[in-house]
């Protein structure tokens, strides 16, 4: 894989308000089909990795 080294930029992408109506009268699934769904929940006592070391 190929990515450009340097500086990043990021863009707010504002759709309007109808953009589901106007993907699916075009043919397209809704953006809301694409949501992720994860039965995931945060540890209630995080832990530390065992063989990380922060460089000093």
């Amino acid at each position: 894989m190929c990515v450009p080294g340097g500086g990043f930029t990021s863009v707010k992408i504002e759709l309007p308000e109808n953009w589901d109506q106007l993907m699916e009268k075009a043919g397209y699934e809704p953006l809301r089909s694409f949501y992720l769904k994860s039965g995931l929940v945060p540890s209630e006592q995080p832990q530390q990795l065992k063989n990380y070391r922060p460089r000093r």
